[in-house]
């Protein structure tokens, strides 16, 4: 990289000797500075306004009865054995099992832990 840059400046030096032209800087963009203060400044609003986690809100009465209410329908899924000759019942019962599964979760995001 550096020998390229140094490429570089000797052909703008000798281009510059051959049309009698002054050896100045490149001139940055205006815009260059005002948008890197532009994101700095963002990235620094973002950092100081950040909300802290909220605080947990009191856990809903209906919600805790629900968890525990397919707490226990999970529980008497894995404890059936059903009928005999029922060749899918082992099938739709893991499903059920799954799903009350997944709901138990959603209803202890809905609380908020």
């Amino acid at each position: 990289m550096r020998l390229v840059a140094s490429v570089a400046l000797r052909d703008r030096v000798l281009l510059a000797a051959m049309l009698g032209l002054p050896l100045t800087e490149r001139p940055r963009p205006a815009w260059l500075g005002a948008g890197l203060f532009l994101v700095v400044g963002l990235a620094a609003g973002v950092a100081v306004g950040a909300d802290p986690a909220p605080a947990p809100a009191p856990s809903d009465p209906k919600l805790d009865e629900a968890h525990e209410s397919v707490a226990k329908a999970v529980a008497a899924l894995k404890a059936s054995q059903g009928k005999k000759g029922q060749a899918d019942f082992e099938a739709h019962r893991k499903k059920a099992v799954d799903l009350l599964t997944r709901a138990q979760g959603e209803i202890l995001k809905a609380k908020g832990e």
